[in-house]
């Protein structure tokens, strides 16, 4: 019996494609922790869709992805942090305030503490329909050429 030049192609790619299936889930679950960006398989498969589509603008620097799995002692959860340009913090924070009212997020009331700086902020927002807790903070770096850095926090 001949195996036709087709049949073996497809056998190749299919073996391909299991292998980069494997290689996808491993990387997703082995590490408690990832970083990753966008265009890699685990910022599509382990950040949430609140956290890739929030608000970018002003970033002095292409924005960082991370995010836990939640398979051990740390809650799954999915994490922007921004380096912001020089004057970009109030607009910034402005964006994602929005954002996330927009999505149906409700402010919490969080306790009053001593901030690290006057300009230091955050905020907490739980979502609709049990979709989690988002944490907003924005912490003045103000060295560099940055102004700040934000982080957006969603806790699911």
């Amino acid at each position: 019996m001949r195996v036709t030049p087709v049949l073996t192609i497809v056998v190749i790619v299919l073996a391909a494609l299991a292998g980069t299936a494997l290689a996808t889930a491993l990387a997703l679950l082995w590490p408690d922790r990832y970083v990753t960006r966008p265009g890699w398989p685990t910022y599509y498969l382990g950040i949430s869709a609140l956290v890739r589509d929030a608000p970018v603008a002003g970033a002095a620097a292409p924005p960082l992805y991370a995010g836990s799995l939640g398979t051990t002692r740390v809650a799954a959860q999915s994490e922007l942090t921004m380096l912001l340009a020089p004057g970009q913090s109030e607009a910034a924070w402005q964006a994602q305030q929005d954002y996330l009212r927009a999505l149906g997020f409700v402010p919490m009331r969080t306790p009053a503490a001593e901030p690290a700086s006057p300009a230091w902020r955050n905020a907490a927002f739980l979502a609709p329909r049990g979709g989690g807790v988002v944490l907003l903070t924005l912490d003045p770096v103000g060295d560099g050429g940055v102004g700040a850095q934000l982080n957006l926090l969603h806790l699911r």
